[in-house]
């Protein structure tokens, strides 16, 4: 039987989950595009959090302030957040190859 907790790969890449990813605008009225600097970043400070968090979570356990539960989801979504984050450098990686390797 699978663990609720963990999620697939392709769910974690739908577009409502990445709306959390998306830079809020600081003017509404300016409706300019966020640039791909900002999203790659926003999404590696995400990283960055979660994996925080989990190791924090891991502390306190080890102290006895903290629930296992609690815990283990928050290993789990640092995780699922570094796979993800694999998983985009790589298309990245892959989208530059084979726009080097075109012919003109």
């Amino acid at each position: 039987m699978p663990n609720p907790v963990i999620l697939s790969l392709d769910s974690a890449f739908q577009a409502g989950s990445l709306s959390e990813f998306m830079p809020i605008p600081i003017n509404a009225s300016a409706q300019q595009p966020d640039s791909f600097h900002q999203v790659f970043a926003t999404l590696l400070n995400h990283t960055n959090n979660t994996q925080l968090q989990a190791e924090q979570h891991m502390t306190e356990l080890e102290a006895g302030q903290d629930n296992l539960i609690e815990t283990v989801m928050s290993i789990q979504k640092a995780s699922q957040s570094i796979s993800m984050l694999i998983h985009v450098r790589n298309r990245i990686v892959e989208g530059y190859h084979e726009t080097f390797n075109q012919q003109i």
